[in-house]
């Protein structure tokens, strides 16, 4: 079944009925679902779709050549064979100068991993003869830098022949409830702690099944597919995979800062552990944060890293420490023991992102109470702050509270409001008002819901509450 990405379909489909020559670069994190929205788009439309491999490049030209053969016919390629990339292009650009066809080239790194030169052949052609014919040509690719510098950067042959680009991102939490149409809120949002939001993990778990029970089968088991994918993810895209495990064990252990990691990962020095975090952050797996009150990040040495992908980030934390016991046929044992008794601290900071995320995209949308530039998380000598927005003329500040027994207090607020004078001074600010957002899983005690009836700078945000702001178009009021 194919989820969602209405929009994405949208654009391809708009660009489709221009009728003439296209060039899309779609790119994203592998399961993130690529393909499948390529294959959606391209059902029932005159196309070729060729898929690359770590194979050589004979084997690549000659698969690709069987495929041309099954998607326009052997009359239409008349016994010829294609010797070079260039021969093969140049007869797609002959078929497309009478009729749309769709050219998808998927895993588009490998085609240039076996022939480094694939790029400029391309561009050529396309400056030559394809540019003036109906073909729509999609490179797709998984390596997100590889694509940005060697596809769609100044450097890159093809920099400026692109019709668009499409970026795909996991899904929300809000699109998880296609997937789980029976989970409640707060099983959306621990199914999102555990697998994040790639299809190609969601589609795993079993939605008549509760969340415990899918862990357990479908992740703890050595049989599932989700109990060996990040090791075999990791394996298809790195060498010294043993030296990235130990990087990744000390990121979801809790070692964020560069110097930490190295020293807890056991590399030779700083400038080594430098290198294997850039190629984690070149795949996406890591990502480096900020407070967003800094306003020169390239300068700034408060970075901390976190594990971008959430399964990737379960799998360290629960499966990979666990892998004896679970070797040993004991994932009850691990499920119980191991991951339910800490699973709602490992699922607070994820609640804090889902926070974040819908604040950024009600803010894109004009329904808070101001409009914000930057919305993040804030820290500075041992302070921090869940959730921070700074606009030019307001500042908001969030606490998220993910305990399912602990209701959020006026006690909490005023804790806020200390620390906003601690980010007024780190952020050097001068704003006419300031704003509370109070995230709660529990809710609220009485006293607090009373304080914000009348106080238009302070809202309350129970789960419901915190998905409206993106599904109804309602805008934010106190409570």
């Amino acid at each position: 079944m194919f989820y969602d990405r209405t929009r994405e379909l949208e654009t391809l489909e708009q660009l489709y009925r221009s009728d003439k020559a296209e060039f899309l670069v779609l790119y994203g994190r592998r399961r993130v679902g690529k393909t499948a929205l390529i294959r959606e788009f391209i059902r029932g439309k005159r196309h070729v779709y060729f898929m690359a491999d770590l194979s050589t490049e004979r084997d690549l030209l000659r698969s690709f050549s069987e495929q041309v053969v099954i998607s326009v016919g052997p009359t239409r390629l008349m016994g010829a064979t294609f010797t070079s990339w260039d021969s093969a292009l140049r007869f797609l650009g002959q078929i497309a100068g009478s009729e749309r066809l769709i050219v998808v080239f998927d895993e588009f790194q490998y085609l240039v991993q076996a022939n480094p030169a694939f790029p400029t052949v391309l561009q050529r052609l396309w400056d030559e003869s394809l540019q003036f014919t109906r073909i729509y040509l999609v490179l797709c690719g998984s390596y997100v830098s590889f694509m940005e510098e060697r596809v769609l950067g100044s450097r890159s042959p093809l920099y400026g022949r692109r019709s668009a680009q499409l970026q795909l991102q996991p899904m929300s939490l809000p699109d998880l409830a296609e997937f789980f149409p029976t989970y409640t809120l707060e099983m959306l949002v621990e199914t999102y702690a555990v697998l994040g939001g790639m299809p190609g993990y969601l589609r795993q778990f079993n939605p008549s099944e509760d969340l415990h029970n899918n862990i357990l089968q479908n992740v703890l088991r050595k049989e599932a597919f989700l109990y060996d994918e990040v090791r075999f993810l990791l394996m298809q895209e790195l060498r010294d995979v043993r030296v990235y495990f130990s990087i990744l064990k000390a990121i979801a252990h809790g070692k964020t800062k560069l110097n930490d990691i190295y020293l807890d990962s056991g590399l030779a020095d700083r400038n080594v552990a430098s290198r294997y975090v850039s190629t984690l952050l070149d795949l996406g797996v890591v990502k480096r944060e900020l407070p967003v009150t800094e306003l020169h990040p390239e300068r700034s040495r408060k970075g901390v890293y976190k594990i971008a992908d959430y399964f990737v980030r379960f799998w360290f934390r629960f499966v990979l420490p666990n892998r004896s016991l679970l070797e040993e046929d004991c994932p009850e044992l691990v499920l119980e023991r191991k991951i339910i008794p800490h699973f709602a601290t490992f699922a607070g900071p994820v609640f804090e992102d889902v926070c974040t995320e819908i604040l950024r995209r009600a803010n894109a949308l004009g329904r808070l109470p101001a409009m914000f530039d930057r919305i993040g998380r804030w820290w500075d000598a041992g302070e921090e702050v869940d959730v921070v927005a700074v606009g030019p003329d307001a500042l908001a500040l969030g606490e998220c509270k993910w305990k399912r027994n602990e209701k959020t207090t006026a006690a909490d607020l005023a804790d806020l409001k200390r620390k906003a004078a601690l980010v007024r001074r780190s952020a050097q600010g001068n704003w006419t008002t300031e704003y509370y957002f109070l995230f709660s899983r529990a809710g609220f005690s009485r006293e607090l819901v009373n304080q914000a009836k009348g106080d238009r700078t302070l809202m309350l945000f129970s789960l419901p509450d915190l998905m409206r702001l993106v599904q109804d178009g309602a805008s934010v009021s106190g409570r």
